[in-house]
């Protein structure tokens, strides 16, 4: 199903109503981007394709490029970022307020830049289709994608079953209810009309269907700023080329285990909050204030998935959900949560959980809920 311009207009207010561009912030940009490209920016026609905030032109341009040509489907975001290039006389960048799902763009550039908009096209295949049109065979492309499975994923889609804001005002109307970590991520997460995650196989399928070839892989703009990479989310950053030999790329091992109980317990909160939609909402701004408020300064996951777990725990002992209700170790771990609340949980992991951090903690540690 298409998005239309209007809703991305409203997907574009909600994430960058109060973004400010700053010096500081752009130069932390402009060494992600050498990193990223080395000597390849010089010179060089560079697309940055949904460009929103403008941060990267900005940053290529202070890079090197010798010309950007920043397209963004947003109408606001077309005149916001216009004004400040006005305002702040920034030459050599080309504003285009376009869609090449809706028109084809006549451009022609030695690097085009995908950083946050694959994985919120429904049909990415006419995208790529219409994207790679504005390369040449030596082009670089960055291609950014939502990985698949991921604790980030687990969280959004869940609260996704039970709220989104369709406009940037329904979510300024709920923003206060969400801590300061949270709130960053749901103006982006629950505003936006499409997110899709990809497994590492399912994007070199999609790529290849483009003969976009993967030929190396970058760090995060979190990893290069902390030193750490993200182990609660850890987005695709693949370099490619048009044709070639593509080269595999390493996926990283997520907590399937953890991630699976955790999915079971949403399951049967919102199935029992079903007949209350606004409870059901709650429920997740609960969700999401405890997932993003757990995000360590280290990047690390561990604490995320033992603050969802204690969260949803609580959700189902609030409503009264006794444990024959779940089953093997989704069942298993509720019990033991239920236990270490006296702690008596033992020192024994029980038979299906050798692998579960959650499991690791609840039996280390009397719980509070």
């Amino acid at each position: 199903m298409a998005v239309t311009s209007q809703r991305i207009n409203e997907y574009a207010n909600s994430m960058f109503r109060f973004e400010r561009l700053n010096d500081a912030w752009i130069d932390s940009c402009v060494h992600y981007l050498e990193e990223v490209f080395g000597d390849a920016i010089a010179g060089a026609t560079v697309v940055d394709y949904a460009f929103g905030r403008g941060n990267w032109s900005l940053a290529f341009l202070r890079a090197g490029a010798a010309k950007v040509v920043a397209v963004e489907a947003s109408e606001d975001m077309v005149r916001r970022f216009s004004d400040y290039c006005r305002d702040h006389d920034v030459q050599d960048v080309e504003i285009i307020h376009g869609d090449v799902l809706a028109q084809p763009l006549d451009v022609s550039a030695d690097i085009i830049w995908l950083y946050g908009i694959l994985h919120h096209v429904p049909d990415a295949d006419s995208f790529l289709d219409g994207i790679c049109r504005l390369g040449r065979p030596d082009s670089l492309f960055l291609i950014y994608a939502y990985k698949a499975p991921s604790l980030r994923q687990f969280v959004v889609e869940s609260v996704r079953e039970v709220l989104t804001y369709p406009t940037a005002d329904a979510f300024l109307a709920d923003s206060y209810l969400f801590a300061r970590a949270a709130r960053l991520r749901a103006r982006n997460d629950l505003s936006a009309p499409h997110p899709a995650w990809y497994t590492a196989s399912a994007l070199r399928e999609l790529l290849a269907r483009h003969d976009l070839r993967p030929v190396s892989a970058a760090r995060d703009f979190q990893e290069f700023v902390r030193g750490r990479p993200p182990e609660e989310f850890r987005p695709h950053h693949w370099l490619c080329r048009l044709g070639g030999e593509p080269v595999e790329l390493a996926d990283h091992p997520e907590p399937t285990q953890d991630l699976a109980v955790l999915r079971d317990f949403v399951r049967v909160g919102w199935d029992r909050l079903a007949d209350s939609p606004e409870q059901q909402k709650k429920a997740g701004i609960g969700l999401f204030n405890s997932h993003f408020s757990a995000v360590p300064a280290d990047n690390g996951s561990g604490p995320v998935l033992v603050e969802d777990f204690l969260y949803l725990a609580y959700l189902l002992l609030s409503l009264d959900v006794p444990p024959d209700q779940l089953e093997g170790p989704t069942r298993a771990l509720y019990e033991l949560a239920i236990a270490a609340l006296s702690g008596d949980q033992g020192d024994q992991v029980p038979a299906g959980l050798e692998e579960s951090h959650i499991a690791q903690h609840v039996l280390r540690n009397r719980i509070r809920l």
